[in-house]
This record gives structure tokens, C-alpha cells and sequence, in this order.
């Protein structure tokens, strides 16, 4: 599990950095708004990796999304929180946040799917060598 956890936590770093990166130095967008951006992908690749941490050897797309309703709603719930909290005045205060574009939340949720495509590659990988062990 250490080396399953190295392995997402280092993608998800290094998407959200490379985001962040573009989003200021390319994309000229200012901090507090970029912050927002890229503090929405972290939401979603974590909505993401969550189905993924079903099972640290089975693909996600063999376990059955009806094994855990708890986790769907508990994944929809975190997220109207996070949507909720982009819209509603004093939590953008607090978390010093602004809505965000259609374009941005597009670009976000694209940016969350390499997570999976490495993770289950790092799941046929493993399983690959326990095999042949």
C-alpha cells in the first residue's frame, strides 16, 4: 500500500503543480483565483482516486460502483460542499476562493483522469509481477 499511495500521491502533485504552473505563468490568471482552480482539481482527483482505492489489486472498472452507495454519496456530498463553498460569501472569505468558469471546471476534471489511467497501470504492473513471482 506504501508504494500505491507514493505513486498517486506524486501524480496527483505533480498534475496539480504543472496546472498550478500554467495557470500563472501561462495563462496570467491571478493567485487567488488560480488557487480556487487548482484547489477544485484536487477535489475531483480525489473524487476519483476514491473509487480507484476500492481495491489495491482489482481494476476500478471491474468493482461494482453498487458495492458502496456510502462512497457515492459520500463523493456527491464532498462535492456540493466544495461547489457550496465557491458560491456562498463569507466560505469564500474563508477559504479565499471565487467561482469558477465552465472552461476551468472542464479543464479540472480532465486533469483528474490521468490519475486513474496511472493507477491502473500501477494495478496491471503489480499484478503482472505478483504473477510471475
Amino acid at each position: 500500500m506504501i508504494q500505491q499511495n507514493l505513486v498517486s500521491g506524486s501524480t496527483m502533485g505533480m498534475i496539480a503543480f504543472a496546472f498550478w504552473f500554467f495557470l500563472i505563468n501561462i495563462h496570467q490568471m491571478n493567485e487567488i483565483h488560480a488557487r480556487g482552480v487548482v484547489l477544485l482539481l484536487m477535489v475531483f482527483m480525489q473524487n476519483v482516486h476514491v473509487f480507484n482505492c476500492r481495491s489495491e489489486t482489482v481494476s476500478t472498472f471491474r468493482v461494482p460502483l453498487s458495492r458502496n452507495w456510502i462512497l457515492i454519496l459520500g463523493v456527491l456530498l464532498a462535492q456540493g460542499i466544495h461547489i457550496a463553498a465557491m458560491h456562498i460569501p463569507f466560505m469564500q472569505t474563508i477559504l479565499n476562493i471565487a467561482p469558477i468558469t465552465f472552461r476551468e471546471w472542464a479543464e479540472a476534471l480532465i486533469l483528474a483522469v490521468p490519475l486513474l489511467i496511472v493507477m491502473e497501470i500501477f494495478k496491471q504492473v503489480r499484478r503482472k509481477r505478483h504473477s510471475e513471482a
